[in-house]
């Protein structure tokens, strides 16, 4: 098999990526899944050769002890703009009550803003709490 130019390469992956591109845009307007269409093998294909990486620990905040913080973990997902999600470990406050564990995610390009909401929910200076809606009356 021939060789193909540096020039053949590009060109065959601008062809591919936009044939990608516009499969998964499909896909997604139909309300489509990756899984119902793909198994997991080809879906780490495709997200490899368009660039993207699965989600890994960009950093651990950790709580200190005594405190009303959570431990807080950073991840990221590249794909290939950076995606943030800040995971608040299960932690008990400074009186001992339990405070439960919760999720947040960002949008792309958020890399300040995932860290700052990480560093202050460790620090216990950020969480989340529960509220009570008022009930209807008939």
């Amino acid at each position: 098999m021939p060789k193909l130019t540096e020039k053949a390469k590009a060109a065959y992956n601008v062809a591919a990526d936009a044939e990608v591109n516009r499969m998964m845009k499909a896909m997604a307007d139909a309300n489509i899944p990756m899984s119902a269409v793909a198994s997991d093998a080809d879906v780490n294909r495709m997200m490899k050769a368009m660039g993207c990486r699965p989600e890994c620990l960009d950093r651990l905040y950790r709580k200190r002890e005594g405190s009303d913080g959570q431990d807080c973990e950073v991840r990221v997902t590249r794909m290939p703009a950076e995606f943030f999600r800040i995971v608040a470990h299960a932690s008990t406050n400074s009186i001992g009550w339990p405070v439960p564990p919760f999720a947040l995610m960002t949008g792309s390009g958020m890399h300040d803003l995932a860290h700052a909401i990480a560093k202050a929910v460790s620090e216990g200076m950020l969480g989340l709490g529960r509220i009570a809606l008022p009930q209807k009356e008939d």
